[in-house]
């Protein structure tokens, strides 16, 4: 008993376009053609049905040397490559010189070809042009066949509600503590935060195999930023966190790792904590200080004795603005 060959998908779509066959180019060979991290062993398509497209796909099989796949005869079972068969059934799986080739007329969650051609994308690969299913399109034809591989591969969350968090937000000289936890993620993330903007995103740890995430909806809600700097003298302020909404995490790359996931909540965190603390006037007490500071240490080197006094005043006007923003 021989073994299938391997896949070939060289071999295979340059015999598809010779023969000019229209097809779009479905699953896992699909998805990675658009960067999804996963290995497949076989090609699966799915080709216009008109009558002139299946005898070029026939004449297309007869040149692989197709044969019908089965677990039990590896190495296939007669198949007439004429016109006439590939319309005797929606689906066929199939072994080839190019390794193995699964057809399908009518994916699940789909209307067939010219539903997929809609978002195809188009690839120049092996000097050949092909259209590939959009990822969008792969995600709901696998939510739709919903079969135990394609819940490993990408497993989807309809909603993520995360209620009433406290975020500790330590403002210094470089910039907040959560703006450094998000540049230590996207670094791991190889940029993933930024969403590939910005020149060309490099390897990370986070881009290799494992469970990939799809999240239609994540919320934050009711949630409180507590804010501590130096000049806030050991006091913390608080202010609400506002409401945040992300969605389609991942779904635009066919599943985002959970590092990505992470990188992202942090991104939309670190905005919006940013926003609310930008609008408490902060700069107002940090002026204060420095301004009476300054003029104390100029009183103290002409050596002018209300250096004390000016010292004091300088206090008392800082406390009063924290007072302010604090509303106490």
């Amino acid at each position: 008993m021989s073994s299938p060959a391997p896949l070939d998908p060289e071999l295979l779509f340059t015999t598809l376009a010779r023969h000019k066959v229209a097809y779009v180019l479905i699953g896992a060979l699909a998805a990675r053609l658009q960067g999804f991290p996963q290995m497949t062993a076989d090609a699966d398509i799915t080709p216009a049905r008109d009558p002139d497209n299946l005898e070029r796909l026939a004449a297309a099989l007869s040149e692989l040397n197709a044969r019908v796949y089965t677990s039990a005869v590896p190495e296939g079972l007669e198949f007439d490559c004429s016109i006439a068969t590939p319309e005797r059934s929606e689906m066929w799986n199939l072994v080839t010189a190019a390794g193995r080739l699964d057809i399908a007329f009518v994916p699940s969650g789909t209307e067939g070809f010219d539903d997929l051609c809609r978002d195809a994308v188009r690839f120049d690969v092996y000097g050949v042009e092909l259209l590939a299913a959009s990822l969008n399109d792969i995600v709901r034809s696998k939510e739709a066949a919903d079969r135990p591989q394609d819940r490993q591969d990408v497993v989807i969350i309809r909603e993520i509600v995360i209620a009433g968090p406290e975020i500790t937000y330590e403002l210094g000289p470089g910039g907040s503590n959560i703006d450094a936890i998000r540049r230590n993620v996207e670094e791991f993330t190889g940029g993933a935060a930024k969403g590939g903007s910005g020149g060309e995103k490099k390897p990370a740890a986070a881009d290799e195999g494992g469970t990939r995430l799809i999240i239609e909806n994540l919320y934050i809600r009711d949630g409180k930023i507590n804010i501590s700097a130096t000049f806030l003298q050991g006091r913390t302020m608080t202010v609400p966190l506002p409401a945040i909404h992300l969605k389609d995490i991942g779904k635009d790359k066919g599943g985002a790792s959970p590092g990505e996931v992470v990188a992202q909540i942090l991104a939309r965190i670190s905005k919006s904590a940013g926003g609310a603390v930008s609008s408490l006037d902060l700069g107002k007490a940090m002026d204060a200080a420095k301004q009476r500071v300054e003029g104390a240490k100029k009183m103290l080197e002409l050596g002018a004795g209300g250096a004390t006094g000016i010292l004091e005043k300088g206090a008392e006007d800082i406390g009063g603005t924290l007072k302010g923003l604090f509303g106490k």
